[in-house]
């Protein structure tokens, strides 16, 4: 898959409640990870993936007010170095 493939869903999910991205340089600003996501609301996907599953266990008001973690990216050479982590924190 490459950047342009999924270059509209970054546009289109940009454009959503909270949403808030992190991208890492490397010491060469190269990208070296991204992370990204925003609110959960109704319509949203994966909202209503899990919607009928956290009903039935009585726990559907987690959705009421939540954040979606949607992508998490690290760049094969800096796996391991804690840039997953730094990515997390940050965002």
């Amino acid at each position: 898959m490459s950047f342009a493939d999924i270059a509209p869903q970054f546009v289109r999910h940009s454009r959503y409640s909270g949403y808030q991205g992190l991208v890492k340089l490397d010491e060469k600003s190269h990208m070296a990870g991204l992370v990204y996501g925003y609110t959960s609301r109704p319509g949203q996907y994966y909202h209503d993936l899990l919607r009928p599953a956290l009903q039935e266990n009585g726990k559907s008001d987690w959705l009421d007010d939540c954040f979606e973690l949607v992508e998490l990216a690290v760049a094969p050479s800096v796996r391991g170095s804690g840039s997953e982590s730094l990515c997390l924190i940050s965002c």
